[in-house]
């Protein structure tokens, strides 16, 4: 039947370690399955296949409470008897890559013809940076956007909390109980899109070298030459090969650290010389620092 298949689909996915995203019109009320289950007798009635799977592999249900009853709010509203009921869901799989918002429900019967309502989810997808475009994240690595508040005039200023009374919604006019990830959602539009309209826009460089203090000057050359050389070992399998890359790095590091900072030989005193091993010391070596 139906259930089997969204079962099947689902567990099908899970298997190759996909997220899942499941919504529509279930035709059935969760509420009912979850009275059997805190009852001690459930009666004859089987449990829900689909809830029942749902429920043990910890699937996310993301209704929307209503803000009297605290209650998830009906997405259903039956043409004969009028009464409401929820048949509608959107349901997600534990650790969904993109972080959930908030959810709505608007009875929309008067404008579509149907007995359902539309249910809205709120994701975070500005979370998805490991999805976005090369092209987008070479941007991100080179430069960032910022609006400067401290160079703006104090017309900018006034124009900007000007356009913040504008769109920002007010308070008094939202439900008793509103999700803060949605407050802080309309808080934070409505900050950005005043910034972009009002403030000077400064565009700053992530790849202009910065000016490190001499002082540091040597931790850092040290850092990133250890650092380059052990990626470097990615190919190296076994303790003769790391040895004698060793070997060659610190020959010629060595000397070329010390040209530029004689006055801190001590910073290489933990370090391994390849010119004093013994045979013992070699295998010591490179289990210390390869992990070999």
């Amino acid at each position: 039947d139906c259930y089997s298949t969204l079962i099947s689909w689902i567990r099908s996915a899970r298997s190759s370690d996909h997220s899942v995203l499941l919504g529509g019109d279930l035709n059935a009320d969760l509420e009912i399955f979850l009275k059997q289950l805190t009852t001690a007798h459930p009666g004859s009635s089987p449990l829900n296949p689909l809830f029942k799977f749902l429920h043990e592999q910890n699937f996310d249900d993301l209704c929307e409470l209503d803000s009297s009853s605290l209650s998830p709010s009906p997405t259903f509203r039956s043409s004969s008897s009028g009464s409401l009921s929820r048949l509608d869901y959107i349901w997600i799989s534990p650790f969904f890559p993109i972080p959930h918002l908030w959810s709505s429900v608007l009875d929309l019967t008067d404008v579509i013809s149907t007995d359902h309502f539309l249910i809205i989810v709120h994701f975070d997808f500005l979370e998805l940076k490991d999805h976005h475009a090369p092209s987008y994240m070479k941007q991100r690595q080179r430069c960032r956007t910022s609006y400067d508040f401290h160079s703006a005039s104090p017309v900018q200023k006034e124009s900007f909390a000007s356009t913040i009374s504008t769109t920002l919604p007010n308070a008094s006019l939202f439900p008793r109980i509103t999700p803060l990830n949605q407050l802080w959602h309309q808080f934070k539009s409505s900050l950005l899109s005043a910034s972009r309209s009002c403030f000077p826009r400064v565009n700053i460089s992530l790849t202009r070298p910065k000016d490190i203090p001499h002082e540091l000057q040597p931790y850092t050359r040290l850092n990133n030459s250890l650092s380059h050389f052990m990626m470097s070992l990615r190919r190296k399998a076994n303790i003769s090969q790391l040895q004698l890359a060793w070997s060659r790095f610190f020959v010629d590091f060595k000397p070329n650290f010390l040209r530029l900072f004689s006055d801190q030989s001590c910073l290489l005193n933990n370090l391994p010389d390849p010119l004093n091993f013994t045979e013992t010391e070699k295998v010591l070596v490179c289990r210390t620092y390869f992990g070999v």
